[in-house]
């Protein structure tokens, strides 16, 4: 029988982790004392590299962060079945790696269900929202759809430059599509910087895209450029060690500041929560007009550049108030945690009941959410700009609208809701609205033009606040690549109303007279006596 006093110090003799570290840092100690120079220098450019290339590692760290709280709880229950494994019986052995077997095979297939499952029950349990009694009136209506805007600014380029994505933006007490004019080849898109924006009406049926609506800039970064020119890569650059694992860059648009100054800004996601985090709005990085200089471009490759706002400073910078600066990717999520507003079994497999989607058609290369204005609210002189979504029922041969949400879009405020469902009057989809214009005019050749974009056009006629859907009908062209691209300069439109299924078209050209329009075409469906 062996010594007790042998086991036990057996069974204190460190590991084979133990050893492998400490052969390890015996080395590195041994290497610096024969070759301090070279281990200093080694040293040097491992951090200086670090420093300049942590911008690589950004994916890789938000995506770490998004799944913290599955390492937590995985990462200990394999380590205890691989001890399992590896000290137990063949019986033992057998038994565990079936459940490993098992519970990898769901993992695998529903894991990333589950884990949706309960962050979005998770995100609509935190939200804020407000119930609206009736319906918001919308103003400040866009004619042409982003796709027909961004179709029209390519139509205007020189060869060596590309239109960024429009933006549909507040500039000052107008409303106006912008976007920066970038380089389009690899060469000049590493050395280049942005030295144009193009700023033209939203509500005007025929934009002009010519010089005058053409304003000379100076930003020494851009969404489409390379390298430290980046506007991504140089906001992450920014980050300090808490940002750069629980924040990253978004949507981009370009403004002009409160002294008339156009900046850009960079709407930022941030990542809350452990077991189940969520995006939430981080602020905004406010990237202001620099002269192209070795000094300039020093600090720009070592720090990156721009100002970050607070969510909660928002509010002391009026052009930041009710601008479009809260990232889609946010509003979508919250849009989509909607599918629990019934209770916590609402989306369940094979269950449904209560469920919501967000109704995407492929036609529309543009989605959900509409930028969109609204007056919410008694005040007045509101100028704030909304996320709309238009919820459906699940099943996507039910096209009814279940609830709209008007999600503010500069992150402040709740989100306000108004449930369809729970009113007397049944309303059409906006997946049903594109058929309907299409049945509207059978003799058009739908085979080269279609009906895009449909927005909520909400009006208050005759005393009673009515729902419509304001579409544009476009033509479409074929590019090399095989991508359609939405073409034309006056567009014709179809207002259609919600409740009665009944579209109307109307003078593109004439918009104070839409009212006045639906009016005279559908007070004999409004009549009590065709109700």
């Amino acid at each position: 029988m062996a010594d007790p006093v042998v086991k036990e110090e057996l069974k204190n003799e460190p590991g084979k982790v133990h050893w492998f570290f400490k052969h390890t840092g015996d080395k590195i100690v041994n290497f610096a004392r024969k070759h301090i120079m070279a281990f200093i220098i080694m040293v040097v450019l491992s951090l200086v590299s670090l420093f300049l290339l942590r911008v690589f590692f950004h994916h890789w760290a938000i995506e770490l962060r998004k799944h913290f709280g599955l390492l937590i709880v995985g990462l200990p229950l394999l380590t205890l079945m691989w001890l399992l494994i590896r000290k137990g019986s063949i019986k033992k052995k057998i038994i565990v790696g079936l459940m490993y077997l098992i519970l990898g095979s769901f993992v695998y297939f529903y894991g990333r269900g589950c884990y949706d499952y309960f962050s979005f029950y998770y995100r609509f349990k935190t939200l804020v929202t407000v119930e609206l009694d009736e319906l918001p009136i919308t103003g400040h209506e866009r004619i042409q759809p982003l796709n027909s805007i961004y179709s029209l600014a390519h139509e205007v380029m020189a060869e060596s430059e590309l239109p960024t994505r429009p933006g549909f933006v507040r500039i000052g007490d107008n409303y106006r599509w912008t976007m920066a004019v970038q380089p389009a080849y690899p060469l000049s898109q590493l050395l280049g910087e942005v030295d144009e924006i193009i700023n033209v009406s939203g509500t005007s049926p025929s934009p002009d895209f010519s010089r005058d609506n053409r304003i000379k800039v100076s930003f020494l970064v851009g969404d489409n450029l390379r390298l430290s020119h980046n506007t991504n890569t140089a906001v992450i650059k920014r980050f300090g060690p808490w940002k750069f694992f629980n924040y990253e860059p978004s949507d981009i648009i370009y403004i002009t500041d409160d002294n008339g100054e156009w900046v850009q800004v960079v709407s930022l996601i941030r990542w809350k929560g452990i077991f189940f985090p969520m995006p939430e709005f981080g602020g905004v990085v406010v990237i202001r007009q620099e002269k192209h200089s070795l000094v300039s471009l020093a600090k720009l490759i070592v720090g990156g550049t721009g100002e970050w706002i607070k969510p909660q400073d928002i509010c002391n910078y009026n052009y930041l108030v009710g601008q479009d600066i809260l990232s889609f990717n946010i509003s979508r999520y919250m849009a989509n945690s909607f599918r629990f507003q019934t209770g916590f079994f609402a989306p369940f497999p094979g269950y449904h009941l209560g469920d919501v989607r967000i109704p995407d058609l492929s036609e529309d290369v543009n989605q959900q959410p509409f930028t969109t204005h609204f007056k919410i609210g008694e005040v007045e002189d509101d100028n704030s700009l909304y996320h709309y979504f238009a919820l459906e029922p699940y099943d996507i041969n039910q096209q009814g609208l279940n609830t709209s949400l008007f999600i503010p879009a500069d992150g402040s405020g709740p989100v306000y809701v108004y449930k369809h469902y729970n009113r007397n009057r049944s309303m059409i989809g906006v997946s049903a609205i594109s058929a309907k214009v299409m049945e509207s005019k059978k003799n058009y050749d739908w085979s080269r033009n279609f009906p895009v974009e449909h927005r909520p056009f909400i009006k208050k006629i005759d005393g009673q606040i009515r729902f419509f859907w304001l579409t544009t009908v476009v033509t479409l062209k074929q590019t090399e690549d095989n991508n359609k691209f939405i073409a034309g300069n006056i567009p014709e439109l179809v207002i259609t109303d919600a409740s009665y299924n009944a579209p109307v078209w109307v003078d593109t050209l004439k918009p104070d007279g839409w009212e006045s329009e639906l009016k005279e075409k559908l007070s004999y469906i409004w009549s009590d006596q065709n109700r």
